[in-house]
């Protein structure tokens, strides 16, 4: 069964939208001229599944960017059926490993600047690493979501303009500045196996998905929290949604301070019946 993929993102206020350090898979947001982003896809399952996910690069590592899609592409080659954390980290650590790899090869190129740090200063930046909070789902065709999360990234699940669940994090109050997050460094990421959450659940060819970064997803906890539900307008961001009804919703929210200034991305996720 093909699912509709709808990604919208934009960066932190006066930010350029090649400076967001969200990142979308599908790799369906793109920065193209620092103009709002979004992107919409038909994906076919492939092996019986299809992998939808966002990851939030932190801003206190350099090139969180890089670092978040990495992380999600890594994930994306998840090969086994996920049961625990365990199944997980192989892919993790391959990411590690891509990190590595292009550290040397920024060496090898003669370190070519990469941010518009100093030389020297970028040095050390890129060896203490980036950090990043992720949360994934592999929809299979057979009606089965495994989810899988490190930090507050999060993903609802929605049947009728019901919440079925709301993953990982289901109350606002869990929300605060240090949620745990997975490094590019091998050596930070001590105890990785107990900071990832697993879900398992069904889906129904009516369901509705929303992956948020944390300022959204927040947000979105809160107004479900009050009665005041979220998802008529969240559903308004499909696959016809201009860029700028997204920017516009988010600076709203942000100039009655209903959310923090920070990287914003929302993924909308549908099922295509087969016609055949």
């Amino acid at each position: 069964m093909p699912f509709l993929v709808s990604a919208f993102s934009v960066p932190k206020r006066d930010a350029k939208a090649s400076e967001n350090q969200d990142a979308v898979w599908p790799r369906l947001v793109r920065a193209k001229n620092d103009e709002p982003c979004a992107g919409r896809a038909e994906v076919a399952s492939k092996q019986g599944r299809v992998f939808v996910g966002v990851a939030d690069g932190a801003t206190e590592g350099v090139l969180a960017g890089e670092w978040a899609n990495i992380t999600l592409k890594s994930l994306s080659k998840t090969a086994v059926d996920i049961h625990t954390s365990d199944d997980v980290t192989p892919q993790l650590n391959e990411a590690v490993q891509t990190w590595e790899r292009f550290k040397r090869l920024r060496s090898v190129n003669g370190t070519k600047p990469l941010t518009a740090l100093p030389a020297w200063l970028e040095d050390e930046a890129v060896a203490r690493g980036a950090f990043a909070t992720a949360c994934v789902v592999w929809f299979s065709d057979n009606g089965e979501w495994i989810g899988a999360a490190i930090g507050d990234s999060c993903v609802f699940h929605l049947r009728q303009d019901e919440l079925i669940e709301a993953w990982p994090l289901s109350n606002s109050s869990e929300f605060n500045n240090s949620p745990y997050l997975v490094s590019s460094e091998a050596a930070c990421n001590v105890d990785l196996a107990k900071h990832i959450k697993t879900c398992r659940n069904h889906w129904e060819r009516e369901d509705h998905f929303y992956f948020a970064t944390d300022a959204l997803a927040c947000w979105i906890l809160k107004q479900h929290e009050n009665q005041a539900s979220p998802w008529t307008k969240l559903a308004s961001f499909d696959a016809i949604a201009a860029p700028d009804e997204f920017s516009a919703f988010v600076e709203s929210l942000r100039e009655s301070g209903e959310i923090r200034n920070d990287d914003t991305t929302l993924v909308h996720v549908t099922f295509i019946p087969n016609t055949q």
